[in-house]
């Protein structure tokens, strides 16, 4: 009776210290909650142990908070190449916290085995490079986390396993198999609730401003600023915008953004860079949350947060006024520009909610979102202090838009039968370009195209089977008008090859891409490059397109878009093998992309990743007007130190010229 009196003193006062230790560190009052299941047993076969004593009551809708969480895999960006999650929860605490903490999330202290610690390891290293123990659970440990407890120590990149004392203050680290667990974050605007897989944490369907609809609808875009009592519900994506186009159909209800995040309430010393990307789509189709370009893997292997938007589209979104008697304030214009503002805006505010960092934000964006990454670049005094790099992905730089005097020209029956074209000819450039403003945002730039970027255009134009020469010419005079065509076809520049039965669209693709992509990104990378920003070239001569039938005109081609895939390694391209066969070369070629454009976000001036040594491809070098360095992204990566076509660029630099403005 003695004996076991003792050992209730004895465990009486180990439980007073580990209280009093708990005091000296940071209560779990400030970040994220999951749904708790009411008994939390083991989710892993590896583990040998289960917290039995553990009951947690899931009757109270209060949010459950935890500090610090991170989310970190070894991903390879292969088919099932994601593998040995786990979770890191940086903040220090006793080992029975630690078991608590991994509980709230529906996990347990991880598992760690010989073959997951290589992984473990490495990636520690990148996230928690100072950092040397780690609390661990491989089945040693007491169940109560009170006498004995394990440890992870990681000494010059070699991992052992300790047991000792549980009251010592560590990080934990938690396995991550409770892939359908919901997470809540607190923000100045409330309580939202989201995803979790082994991925991270996203967030769907946040509304970032009010409801474009009534009285709202073609005017500026409203912030949200009024904060609401229960947890919203983030799980599933807003709806679109509406559009015709692939996906037809969406709701004017529509300014929402996604948020995917492996990292959440950290402090403000280790926030992660934000990536915000605008949808192309001609700004008349697409949508945030398309599957296409979900930012999972990106977010993942980068270390990065990721934000996607939907902004107005077509007429809703850039009709411009059509006579003078039409205020601007009735009807600004851009609404869709505005939208962009609006909601980097928000990201300023809202996003270390979410582990984001707002001073470290890159916006990036592909064909119309690369063009409005230029847009946004162009408004100096409506963007300052919103982001501090950019990323132009096939810009249609030299594709014309009128300004407002033409515009305004235009009856609304003609606006109503013009759909599509009306909004190259409603994007007002003459209130947002170089000069109303005081120039332009001189940030570090990355900007590039494809190799082959017009060709996949032509069967839209009616050029859906080979041409006859005639048609070359026509195109031309289209495009540059009668003089600047002739002198196109003098050049010789552009033959028709009359071996090819298709030689006709061969020359015209090779035309529109030169003049429409290539030639004007280079000429604008040098002029971008002498306001002393630094600017990164590339371009892509192998991209992703597995589907495409030897009739179609992009087949052996590199067209535009096909960059995006390779870009986001997409999970929507790795759960249907039939449909995408996903293959090593891909996976190599899209790591070779993911990791310099999430470098480039997190150093904020450049491309050239470090994390882990850097890889084996070539440095990549800046881009200026004596030497116009350009990455070329293909199964092997070389650097091009003279320009793209240089001859052709140096002729149309010099004799046709280009149609756009910065």
């Amino acid at each position: 009776m003695k004996s076991l009196k003792t050992l209730s003193c004895l465990l009486a006062i180990v439980s007073i210290q580990a209280a009093l230790a708990q005091v000296l560190i940071a209560p779990e009052t400030d970040v994220n909650s999951t749904d708790i299941p009411a008994k939390v047993e083991s989710t892993t076969t590896e583990s040998t142990n289960t917290i039995s004593t553990l009951s947690l009551d899931t009757t109270d809708t209060t949010p459950i908070i935890l500090n610090s969480v991170q989310a970190l895999v070894d991903n390879n960006l292969e088919v099932d190449g994601a593998q040995y999650p786990f979770l890191l929860l940086p903040d220090q605490r006793i080992a029975a916290r630690g078991a608590i903490s991994c509980a709230k999330l529906g996990e347990l202290l991880h598992p760690a085995q010989s073959r997951t610690l290589p992984s473990i390891v490495k990636m520690l290293a990148q996230v928690a490079p100072n950092v040397k123990e780690f609390w661990i659970d491989t089945g040693a440990s007491d169940q109560l986390y009170i006498t004995r407890c394990e440890t992870l120590i990681i000494n010059n990149g070699q991992a052992t396993v300790k047991t000792g004392s549980c009251l010592r203050l560590l990080p934990a680290l938690c396995s991550n198999q409770n892939t359908a667990g919901k997470v809540t974050v607190s923000t100045s605007l409330g309580f939202i609730t989201g995803s979790r897989d082994k991925m991270g944490f996203n967030f769907q369907g946040i509304r970032y401003a009010k409801a474009p609809v009534g009285s709202l609808r073609f005017a500026a875009p409203v912030p949200i600023t009024t904060s609401w009592l229960n947890a919203l519900d983030a799980t599933a994506p807003g709806n679109k915008c509406p559009q015709l186009g692939d996906n037809p159909g969406g709701h004017e209800d529509c300014l929402f953004l996604n948020v995917f995040t492996p990292k959440l309430n950290a402090d403000d010393k280790s926030l992660l860079p934000v990536m915000f990307y605008l949808h192309g789509g001609s700004f008349t189709t697409g949508y945030g949350s398309d599957s296409a370009f979900n930012p999972a893997n990106m977010a993942s292997r980068g270390q990065v947060v990721v934000v996607s938007i939907n902004y107005r589209l077509g007429l809703l979104g850039f009709l411009e006024r059509v006579d003078a008697d039409i205020s601007r304030s009735t009807l600004p214009g851009n609404q869709g520009v505005r939208d962009m503002v609006v909601a980097l805006q928000w990201v300023k505010k809202h996003i270390a909610s979410f582990g984001g960092d707002p001073s470290k934000v890159t916006i990036f964006g592909e064909s119309a979102g690369g063009h409005a990454v230029r847009t946004l670049l162009s408004m100096p005094a409506a963007t300052k202090g919103l982001f501090r790099a950019a990323i132009s992905q096939s810009d249609p730089i030299t594709i014309p838009f009128n300004k407002v005097n033409t515009a305004s020209k235009v009856s609304v029956a003609d606006i109503l039968d013009a759909k599509n074209i009306i909004v190259g000819q409603a994007i007002n450039y003459d209130q947002l370009i170089a000069g109303k403003n005081g120039g332009i945002q001189k940030v570090p730039l990355m900007i590039g195209t494809m190799k082959d970027e017009s060709i996949g255009f032509l069967p839209s134009m009616g050029q859906s089977t080979p041409m006859p020469p005639q048609v070359f010419g026509l195109m031309l005079g289209t495009m540059l008008g009668y003089q600047r065509s002739m002198v196109v076809i003098g050049s010789g520049l552009y033959p028709i090859d009359g071996s090819n039965p298709d030689g006709v669209r061969e020359a015209e693709g090779s035309f529109g891409a030169d003049y429409l992509w290539i030639c004007p990104t280079q000429y604008l990378a040098k002029a971008y490059a002498a306001t002393g920003a630094p600017v990164y070239q590339f371009q892509f001569q192998k991209g992703y397109n597995p589907n495409r039938s030897s009739d179609d005109i992009c087949h052996g081609h590199v067209c535009h878009g096909d960059d995006v895939a390779i870009v986001f390694a997409s999970p929507a391209l790795m759960s249907d093998r039939t449909k995408y066969p996903w293959t090593t070369q891909d996976a190599g070629l899209s790591r070779m992309a993911i990791d310099r454009w999430t470098a480039f976000a997190t150093t904020g001036s450049n491309p050239n990743p470090t994390a882990n040594g850097g890889d084996s491809y070539p440095e990549w070098p800046k881009f200026d007007g004596n030497n116009q360095n350009i990455f070329v992204f293909d199964s092997t990566p070389s650097i091009n130190s003279s320009g793209y076509r240089p001859q052709n660029c140096g002729f149309l630099d010099q004799y046709i010229k280009y149609d756009f403005q910065m």
